[in-house]
């Protein structure tokens, strides 16, 4: 594997985990709360043609591929989402390259925040 050029992780991307506390809105609907667990440098590339392709299209919005040192108290899943620049961004497929524990490559998919009705 080559060296991880620091250069290129120039986003700063929030990781967020789903809260274990559960809170209901006035009909008794549990509301999904989120919490920032650390703020990161990342690489933020966008995706094009046969990288879609390889990343087998399974949300048809796939649309960036992200890379994160690998955080060693942190397990970062398909369950995280991120913050970047104020968009949400679901994480599709999170790999440990070559099980190093040195970087995480993701593929990511912008959320669509409901508005009001």
């Amino acid at each position: 594997m080559k060296p991880l050029q620091s250069g290129k992780f120039r986003q700063r991307v929030q990781l967020q985990a789903l809260s274990q506390t559960e809170t209901f809105d006035s009909f008794g609907q549990p509301i999904q709360t989120w919490s920032t667990v650390g703020t990161y440098w990342a690489e933020v590339t966008p995706l094009f043609g046969h990288e879609l392709v390889s990343a087998k299209q399974v949300k048809s919005q796939a649309s960036l591929k992200i890379r994160m040192r690998y955080q060693g108290h942190v397990a970062v899943s398909g369950e995280n989402r991120l913050i970047l620049n104020g968009r949400t961004l679901g994480l599709f497929d999170v790999r440990n390259i070559e099980e190093r524990n040195r970087v995480y490559d993701m593929i990511a998919y912008e959320i669509q925040q409901a508005g009001p009705v």
